[in-house]
């Protein structure tokens, strides 16, 4: 099949009509994959043994911590940038708008939900790996809804690229306009929705607690390194060549491995007779 045949014009659907308001395309996907999130791991609750209300509350509070991290990692990914210009916003300060407005980093949001629910399992004395165990397989599962709703938005564009399945976006929307892009959101959406077919096909049964989360860290963390090179809105923050995700992601996959082999070690740990 020609390239030129594969090669895919987007119309962004930034909003669509409701009784005569507009709503955000973006939002509605976001809420459509916390919405399946919920139930999905609502209904692995009866796997891992953790009551079904709290497995709802955590999802609940874990959103607030999601946008909150989500927000801080963001605003901490520009630093560089900011100091570089503190001179223009110490004379404009409202150009700090600029940053608090911009977006969100997904491993920030991640490791902001994650804090919050620790914190409700310490506070209400739930197991806090079981708890996170069952509501791994949901966390690709509304990633991938929210990349669609960047496809839909144009932002988290890819790089210029013209070869198969290219996009082209019209103007008016963050993606450049006239120029072919990797499809990169529609690409890091197909890779969350296999990671939540494998993740609630090996969740099928109960595993020791934290083993479903190391394995949904490493996997994602590894394709999110990959993805990172054909992402084209660099503004996020380049360091030593790498991209502020690809240094995160290098970050969490020692502690993916620690929650995988974490059950082995505290089995040996309690083999050992320890005499006074």
């Amino acid at each position: 099949m020609p390239c030129s045949v594969m090669k895919m014009g987007i119309y962004m659907l930034p909003y669509i009509e409701v009784f005569g308001h507009k709503v955000s395309m973006y939002v509605i996907m976001c809420l459509s994959g916390i919405g399946l999130a919920i139930l999905s791991g609502s209904s692995r609750s009866r796997i891992t043994g953790v009551p079904r209300e709290d497995v709802f509350h955590s999802y609940l509070l874990g959103v607030i911590g999601l946008l909150v991290g989500g927000k801080i990692m963001y605003i901490a990914s520009l630093f560089p940038l900011i100091l570089k210009n503190m001179r223009n916003i110490i004379k404009n300060p409202e150009m700090l708008l600029v940053f608090g407005t911009g977006g969100f980093v997904f491993y920030g949001g991640i490791i902001g939900g994650i804090a919050v629910v620790i914190i409700y399992c310490k506070k209400y004395k739930i197991n806090t790996l079981a708890m996170l165990d069952t509501i791994a397989p949901s966390i690709p599962l509304a990633h991938a809804f929210g990349r669609l709703g960047c496809l839909s938005a144009g932002c988290c564009y890819g790089c210029e690229y013209h070869g198969p399945f290219s996009l082209f976006f019209p103007e008016g929307g963050a993606a450049p306009h006239g120029i072919g892009l990797f499809p990169s959101q529609p690409a890091e959406a197909a890779v969350n929705f296999v990671l939540f077919i494998v993740l609630t096909l090996i969740g099928r049964q109960k595993r020791k607690d934290g083993i479903l989360l190391g394995i949904y860290v490493i996997l994602y963390a590894v394709a999110r390194f990959i993805l990172e090179f054909f992402r084209g809105d660099a503004g996020r923050g380049i360091f030593f060549g790498l991209s502020f995700s690809q240094w995160l992601s290098i970050l969490i996959i020692p502690v993916g491995f620690y929650l995988i082999v974490r059950p082995h070690l505290v089995k040996n740990r309690d083999k050992i007779d320890i005499k006074p």
